[in-house]
């Protein structure tokens, strides 16, 4: 349980690396700390018997919480499936229907005025719709932890579903990105730094850290140029890409480096190019690792488990 809640804290309030660090972060660590080590000296566990089935579950993979979203967008795909009656699914999804409408407006909807006399307001009062499926019904309407990690500058997307052909972000910034001639929906985006360790196969003369706004679309990057010199909203970034590579072949990797634990790098094996990239946290660069392997291996071909043909 500890542990967890030392990784939240690790996410939420990433170190800064310099000799004063976060209060916030410090006062947080500290007291789980504190916790743990009164338990160490008071706490005696001779009187215990070891059952096996819970040492079982304590030695079973745990997911962190963040990541669990993904595994509910799985079951939500699948509830509707097999949701019973529904002969005319909406194939489309509303903005109503990843947000969640508010209760109070959704009584003021259909709440009749009070100037209005009843005779003249029966006839143009809207008839309440059918309820029906929602993901934000079985899944709740609050962000919770993810949104208090990441922050509203990052927004991970629902995944494609029937119903997920137009998708919302966030309620102030939605995101629709346009790559050649149709409309797709971004994987993730987020302000990343980037700086080349090799290219074409030799180190560079000189090579900073340059920061782009980087949308993952399907297997192509897009970098959009830094407007200033400091800011992390979209809106200080530029409007059109300045670069779109495709990543298809390509591999990322995720370094095992306690000194800088939000950098993964991607690699283009093909040109010998090699990309270092810094997120801001280790959540984030475990995110961008998971999308972007997938994004390297979506069109790779399968290989066939029988790979001899009789004719």
């Amino acid at each position: 349980i500890y542990l967890l809640d030392l990784i939240y804290i690790d996410s939420a309030y990433p170190a800064s690396g310099s000799i004063m660090e976060n209060e916030q972060r410090s006062n947080q660590m500290n007291n789980i700390l504190r916790i743990i080590a009164d338990l160490q000296v008071s706490c005696s566990y001779d009187h215990l018997t070891t059952l096996p089935h819970v040492q079982k579950y304590l030695k079973s993979v745990r997911y962190i919480e963040e990541l669990q979203k993904f595994v509910e967008d799985d079951n939500y795909k699948l509830s509707l499936r097999i949701e019973p009656g529904s002969s005319s699914p909406r194939l489309v999804s509303s903005k109503e229907d990843l947000a969640g409408p508010s209760a109070g407006s959704s009584s003021a909807r259909f709440r009749r005025r009070p100037t209005c006399p009843d005779a003249s307001v029966a006839g143009s009062l809207p008839t309440p719709p059918v309820p029906r499926h929602r993901k934000s019904h079985s899944l709740g309407n609050n962000r919770g932890r993810l949104y208090a990690t990441l922050g509203p500058n990052w927004r991970v997307p629902v995944r494609n579903s029937p119903r997920t052909r137009s998708c919302v972000y966030s309620p102030t910034s939605p995101c629709n990105c346009t790559v050649g001639s149709s409309a797709t929906v971004p994987t993730m985006e987020g302000p990343l730094r980037r700086k080349t360790l090799l290219k074409e196969g030799r180190k560079p003369a000189l090579s900073s850290w340059t920061r782009y706004w980087v949308v993952l679309s399907g297997s192509t990057l897009l970098y959009y140029g830094a407007k200033s010199l400091r800011g992390t909203d979209r809106k200080h970034y530029k409007s059109t890409p300045g670069k779109k590579v495709s990543i298809l072949g390509w591999m990322v990797q995720l370094p095992d480096d306690p000194e800088h634990p939000d950098i993964f790098q991607l690699n283009n094996p093909d040109k010998g190019n090699v990309y270092k990239f810094q997120t801001g946290s280790r959540f984030h660069a475990i995110l961008w690792h998971k999308h972007l392997d997938d994004a390297c291996k979506s069109n790779r071909p399968q290989v066939p488990a029988n790979l001899m043909s009789f004719e």
